[in-house]
C-alpha cells in the first residue's frame, strides 16, 4: 500500500469535506503508522499531522475524537524521535485545550 503511494492520496482524502471519508482515511493512515517507526515518519513526511491537527476544530465530535486517538496511537508506538514527540506534544495541548480528549 505505502509502495504504492497510498500515503499521500490518503492525506488527500483528509482534506475532503466528507466526514467519512475523513475517518475513514485517518483510520488507515494510522493503520500504516502502527507497523513500524519508518512508516510512521512516511505518514509525518507525507504532511498528515497539519491535517489530522485541524480534525479536532471541527463541530463533528466523532470526527475530534477519532483524530485524538489516530495521535495517540503514533504517540504511544513511534514518540522515539524528538521531532515526532514535539509534534505529538503540541497537538495534545490542542485537545486538552478545546476539551476533546
Amino acid at each position: 500500500m505505502v509502495d504504492a503511494g497510498a500515503v499521500p492520496l490518503l492525506v488527500l482524502c483528509i482534506q475532503e469535506p466528507e466526514l467519512s471519508l475523513k475517518r475513514i482515511s485517518a483510520s488507515a493512515l494510522s493503520d500504516v503508522c502502527k507497523h513500524s517507526p519508518e512508516l510512521a515518519q512516511t505518514v509525518v513526511d507525507a504532511g498528515a499531522i497539519a491535517h489530522l491537527a485541524q480534525m479536532i476544530l471541527n463541530p463533528d465530535a466523532k470526527l475530534k475524537v477519532s483524530s485524538c486517538r489516530r495521535f495517540g496511537w503514533l504517540a504511544a508506538l513511534h514518540c522515539h524521535t524528538s521531532r515526532f514527540k514535539y509534534v505529538l506534544l503540541g497537538f495534545y495541548s490542542v485537545c486538552v485545550y478545546h476539551r476533546v480528549c
